[in-house]
């Protein structure tokens, strides 16, 4: 295990989120049933291959083989997390435009984890 990170609820996670009580008593042990973690898992599972068939093998090896669905899905939110502390803090972007952007943060996040 890396010493930078804690295994928490089945998934490694920044020991700078082990300092955030929300984090730790309520988004990761909840967030299976949120709705984000939900369209990135819809993403993960049945859209990125379409977009990127060329991922496939990698696709097939780490979440197939190694099981690394879960892994990959809570740090796509928690990247999430973070973009949205980014888009609040320093954006004029209009509030409705918000959850698409952050959706679209994880999206590319997911697909990352796969090419790199």
């Amino acid at each position: 295990m890396n010493e930078n990170h804690i295994s928490i609820d089945g998934v490694l996670i920044s020991s700078d989120y082990a300092q955030n009580e929300t984090v730790i008593k309520s988004i990761i042990p909840n967030r299976k049933n949120l709705p984000y973690y939900k369209y990135l898992k819809r993403y993960l599972n049945d859209e990125l291959l379409q977009e990127h068939p060329e991922l496939e093998s990698e696709f097939v090896r780490r979440v197939k083989l190694l099981g690394q669905e879960d892994q990959i899905l809570t740090d796509a939110f928690l990247h999430i997390v973070e973009f949205s502390k980014e888009i609040l803090q320093h954006s004029d972007i209009a509030f409705q435009d918000v959850p698409e952007l952050e959706l679209k943060k994880g999206f590319e996040y997911i697909k990352e984890q796969f090419i790199n």
